[in-house]
């Protein structure tokens, strides 16, 4: 039977493709999706992946990159400052990390999987080529050079109006931090809980601040509604924050205070070839991995949350969320771990810790202009939540820089599959802000959904199901897409107003109940 249903599963999907390609040939799209409009001019330059550093050999000429695969974590800029355009020859979620670092960087980024387009891109590799991106359509034509200057102009596109700049190299990102502690003097040994807004920027990171500052609008978004009526309401997660200046107190403890400094010092300048880079991160991540939290912080953990917790493990570092580095997915995140499986946990903190030191983490600071020896990074310690639907919002469109509607892309289970740009289409809605109006853009196709069993051990690993669509309300009832389309954007204009700038919100429906998760400055 289930063979059965597989080759029925497979035979729509097949049928399905066709149809999606007959349509977008009638609606002149030729298969292509924007993720970041604009126009850029550059040598167009085939490879499998973006990989950190793998263009760092081709100097400053400008280059558009074709991709044939992507995971949805990677980083443009730390793969080369003179990337100023890319085209991913598959699906990629609008807001994927991926999607969100390229806004940020302001890279043109558009995807395709018309075989034929592919085949007229692939001819073009190794030639100038200017690329043009809009809402509306896509241009890939030969471009011919003039003059040897190496300078070439990039449009960008924002709102109705347009103006062209000479670009040469990376977009350095602006970075207002605080400060990495180079000792643990002065550093809380205990944890700080979300729920009391002691957290800030300073002590905990943009990330953990904007948590806690979740948690205390949660109170009062139930007193809060839109013009048409629609609560605003929203819960977060309990959580804690355990605070910068930790993980050093840690290396203090196990005196390998000056190894860390040693290491940091080489990694400033290590090339990325040659594997001495990758070297050093290995040796830095291997010497923080195995570091314990205080026995201060276990106690506090122990102390809060119940012995058969689900909990999230999650980065809050001072170089990432802000409005000028968002670093989106550069961290680690550890799902469904038990506070009272000890090595379990302290494995966790650990590893989250270590992400900081990541290759790819050192060469986007690199590529921002941020001193390693400047970042440090906070632990976000949450309960897991099992959510129906998780969700992203971006309260301006990133396509076409409407400010009266709220964008949201939707997978079924957990929000791994939408901010790793997992292979697919998630369900796309825009909800005005003003009138109310729900437009549906497109319907989830993704294959499986990863869950958290609330019934099974909390052992750090998640299940994958293979999705029926089905019994999907988001697909299969418009009446309730069209109220939660309205709900979801009711809280993201609220929490752009209480932020006062366009937010990128994360969150997750369980039951009936909306969960805000984390919000961050959009990029734009």
């Amino acid at each position: 039977m289930a063979n059965f249903v597989c080759r029925i599963i497979f035979q729509v999907s097949k049928l399905c493709t066709l149809l999606l390609k007959a349509v977008r040939s009638t609606l002149g799209s030729q298969g292509w999706d924007v993720l970041v409009p604009g126009a850029a001019v550059g040598k167009l330059v085939q490879v499998d992946r973006i990989s950190p550093g793998s263009l760092s050999s081709s100097g400053d000429e400008p280059v558009i990159l074709a991709v044939s695969k992507a995971d949805g974590d990677e980083e443009v800029a730390a793969a080369g400052s003179n990337i100023l355009g890319v085209i991913l020859l598959q699906e990629l979620p609008h807001l994927s990390h991926l999607g969100v670092r390229a806004r940020q960087e302001k890279v043109v980024f558009v995807t395709c999987e018309d075989d034929e387009k592919v085949s007229d891109i692939e001819r073009l590799a190794g030639k100038y080529v200017r690329l043009e991106a809009s809402s509306t359509c896509v241009n890939l034509n030969p471009y011919i050079t003039h003059g040897n200057d190496g300078n070439f102009g990039l449009k960008t596109l924002s709102g109705s109006s347009s103006s062209t700049v000479l670009v040469r190299g990376v977009h350095v990102s602006s970075f207002s931090a605080s400060k990495a502690p180079m000792s643990s003097q002065g550093v809380s040994t205990g944890v700080i809980l979300l729920a009391d807004a002691d957290a800030d920027a300073m002590t905990s990171g943009a990330k953990a601040a904007a948590c806690g500052r979740l948690a205390s609008l949660s109170a009062v978004s139930e007193k809060v509604y839109s013009d048409q009526g629609v609560p605003a309401s929203f819960l977060v997660p309990a959580g804690v924050v355990i605070p910068f200046g930790s993980m050093q107190l840690a290396l203090e403890q196990s005196k390998c205070m000056d190894t860390f400094v040693s290491f940091l010092e080489q990694i400033e300048t290590a090339g990325p070839e040659g594997g001495e880079l990758d070297n050093l991160c290995c040796q830095l991540q291997e010497l923080i991995s195995a570091l314990q939290p205080s026995e201060d912080i276990i106690e506090s953990i122990e102390r809060i949350f119940p012995a058969n917790a689900h909990l999230i493990v999650r980065s809050s570092a001072n170089v990432e969320d802000l409005a000028g580095m968002s670093a989106a997915g550069l961290y680690e995140s550890i799902p469904n771990v038990n506070p009272s499986n000890l090595r379990v946990f302290q494995n966790a903190v650990a590893r989250v810790w270590a992400s900081l030191y990541t290759r790819r983490a050192v060469l986007s600071r690199r590529a921002a202009g941020v001193s390693q020896k400047d970042a440090t990074m906070a632990v976000l310690v949450q309960e897991m939540l099992s959510p129906d639907l998780s969700f992203v919002l971006h309260t301006l469109s990133p396509t076409d820089r409407d400010h009266n509607s709220v964008e949201a892309e939707i997978a079924p289970g957990l929000g791994e599959t939408l901010a790793s740009g997992t292979r697919g289409t998630p369900w796309r809605l825009s909800s005005g802000k003003f009138d109310g109006l729900v437009r549906t853009q497109a319907f989830a196709n993704f294959s499986e959904e990863m869950l958290v069993s609330g019934a099974g051990p909390a052992d750090g690993v998640v299940i994958r199901l293979t999705v029926d669509y089905s019994k999907k309300p988001l697909t299969v009832d418009p009446i309730f897409r069209r109220q939660l389309g309205q709900r979801l954007c009711s809280v993201g204009f609220f929490l752009e107003r209480k932020f006062g700038c366009p937010q990128d919100v994360e969150g997750c429906l369980v039951g009936k109940d909306i969960y805000a998760v984390q919000t961050r400055p959009q990029p734009h």
